[in-house]
């Protein structure tokens, strides 16, 4: 479906408005100022992006390796575009972020100008007709026009990328480090991590700026850099996703990034509210047992897991960094829920290591978890107090006869994947590298050949925090406080994001990646001060401030920031490198 590309003018101070045309009618101009005559050698066209008077052939530009045959604008068209219709140059940053509209129009311009080259070849006689032979195969449609607009997504992006910009240009902070950097490049590679290496490009280019003190050149150099999808992608997506529950669909509405992150996070809470409202039973829970006084289910997904948890302090009922989906890999969670105070009569003997238990509300709510045989069970209590097997065992027996029947059912269903969970669970107490043998000694081929090379290089090292060392806690405190002002950093679920930042933009510090034991053992990173010898995980450290969630960390792999950049650039991935197709297949190869 074509739609027109409605460029809005001056809109909340943002000049980002042309004349209200759409891609088409630059496209048409542009071919209404390329001329064309017919010269000795046959027809010649004079485009007006290129220098050269004397036009070219016809014929020549229609070749296979001409640049009307090129699937992206040439340098020329591009400044022609900025110095003829003011759309920036975006492609210099070197990652061929060429601007969407000029894509769009330089893919129209060849389809309008090649129906011009065949209508004027009809209007003029040829006489060596054999030597436009090559007109046969000219169609007037060269290639289909990815139209800019034709998505809602990459309307939402053009609009994001310039809202973006101008934020970053309002942040003074910015322009003060600048400032304050008083010409040394190195000082700002936090903002562009190419500012340490003063062979790059961009590093040129600021020094350059800094000659001239055009401190508000080089704030805009960061601001186009930051506002590349590299940077943006996980708040854009957090944008499109959930825009629609926010106060205003418009981005140009917000005035600052802070305010969008609280937007979005409102917004997320409203849809996560929403899903549970819709949580159905089959899907999302398994209800095996109901009288007046009690209702037994079985959540099946996180909605359902967090619907069945609503007022309790439990990690499976946690809106964000949420464990049902390790618990239900691995066994069966049954919520028992109270829908009255009869209970209280009930569990008034109920015991806990021989005493009774002092307050009886707490099992209002109680969630167990029968992760093996019966023997081997356990149960918590509305706040997370946990109850070992003979505790939870004596609970089961207080139940109404049917409810604990139909729990001892619905366990027998699920004999097969209990077993299941057994074997696993072994595979987890037995530690990282067991586990890894595990899997190596199950698979074949090149998934065997994969876990083989992981533990090869498996190596477990000592992790402290960062704050042993003044120096570094200095840099990384000072990090991480600049970091969060452009938005959320050193997040729980962030290590790949954290690890990868902080071997970018912290001198002298590697990039971790690797496996720690965790509830089940998982893929992490970390980072890795060579010059004084110290592991240390920020997510650990800030995240889950100190509270030692990880307690073995076992390394794979150590990049120093070439080695980040070089497999970023070949993967495409801000870290997690362990899990990408690229990095796997470069083992396997």
């Amino acid at each position: 479906m074509n739609l027109k590309t409605i460029i809005k003018e001056e809109m909340d101070d943002f000049d980002w408005a042309r004349d209200i045309k759409t891609n088409q009618d630059f496209a048409q101009d542009i071919v209404n100022k390329t001329n064309m005559w017919m010269g000795d050698d046959g027809l010649r066209v004079n485009l007006p992006f290129m220098t050269y008077h004397k036009g070219y052939s016809a014929k020549q530009l229609f070749k296979s390796s001409s640049l009307l045959k090129s699937k992206s604008p040439t340098i020329m068209f591009l400044e022609y575009m900025k110095n003829n219709y003011g759309f920036d140059r975006t492609d210099y940053i070197g990652v061929g972020d060429i601007d969407l509209n000029v894509n769009d129009i330089w893919f129209r311009y060849k389809n309008l100008i090649t129906r011009k080259v065949l209508d004027n070849l009809k209007d003029k006689p040829i006489n060596e007709s054999d030597d436009f032979d090559w007109t046969k195969n000219i169609k007037p449609t060269i290639i289909k026009s990815e139209l800019l607009f034709e998505s809602l997504e990459d309307r939402l992006k053009s609009a994001y990328r310039k809202w973006c910009k101008k934020m970053k240009l309002k942040d003074q902070d910015i322009l003060n480090d600048i400032e304050n950097a008083d010409g040394y490049v190195e000082e700002l590679d936090l903002y562009i991590y190419d500012f340490e290496d003063p062979h790059s490009k961009m590093y040129q280019k600021a020094e350059e700026l800094y000659a001239k003190e055009d401190y508000e050149g080089i704030h805009n150099l960061i601001a186009d850099h930051q506002c590349r999808d590299l940077y943006t992608g996980a708040v854009f997506k957090d944008w499109i996703s959930y825009r629609n529950l926010t106060k205003s669909s418009d981005i140009f509405q917000y005035k600052s990034e802070r305010e969008l992150a609280r937007e979005l996070s409102a917004a997320k809470e409203k849809s996560f509210t929403k899903k549970l409202k819709k949580a159905s039973a089959g899907e999302d829970f398994d209800k095996i047992w109901e009288n007046d006084d009690m209702l037994i289910v079985v959540p099946k997904s996180h909605i359902g897991a967090c619907k069945f948890g609503q007022g309790t302090k439990w990690c499976t009922a946690s809106k964000t960094n949420n464990y049902f989906d390790g618990y239900y890999e691995k066994g069966i969670l049954y919520r028992v829920l109270q829908k009255n105070d009869n209970y209280k009569e009930s569990f008034s003997n109920f015991q806990m290591n021989n005493k009774l238990v002092s307050d009886i509300e707490n099992l209002s709510k109680v969630s167990i978890n029968l992760r093996r045989k019966q023997n081997s069970m356990s149960m918590v209590d509305k706040v997370d107090y946990t109850y070992g097997n003979k505790s939870t065992l004596e609970f089961l027996n207080s139940l109404p006869s049917e409810g604990y029947k139909a729990i001892k059912n619905y366990q027998s269903l699920n004999e097969q994947n209990i077993k299941k969970i057994i074997r696993e669970e072994l595979i987890k107490e037995s530690g990282v590298e067991n586990y890894l043998q595990s899997i190596a000694s199950i698979t074949s081929g090149n998934q065997k050949k994969y876990y083989q090379w992981i533990l090869d290089n498996l190596e477990q090292v000592p992790v402290v925090s960062y704050r042993s060392n003044e120096e570094l806690k200095d840099k990384i405190d000072s990090f991480v406080k600049r970091m969060r002002r452009t938005g959320s950093f050193c997040e729980k679920k962030g290590c790949f994001d954290t690890a990868y930042n902080t071997a970018m933009y912290v001198p002298g510090v590697h990039y971790i990646e690797g496996y720690v034991q965790s509830m089940i053992p998982i893929v992490h990173a970390w980072n890795y001060l060579p010059e004084e010898g110290i592991y240390f995980d920020l997510i650990n450290d800030i995240a889950w401030e100190e509270d030692s969630h990880f307690n073995e960390y076992y390394k794979v792999i150590d990049l120093n920031k070439s080695g980040v950049l070089k497999w970023s650039s070949k993967t495409g991935y801000g870290g997690g490198f362990l899990e990408s197709p690229q990095f796997i297949n470069s083992i396997l190869q």
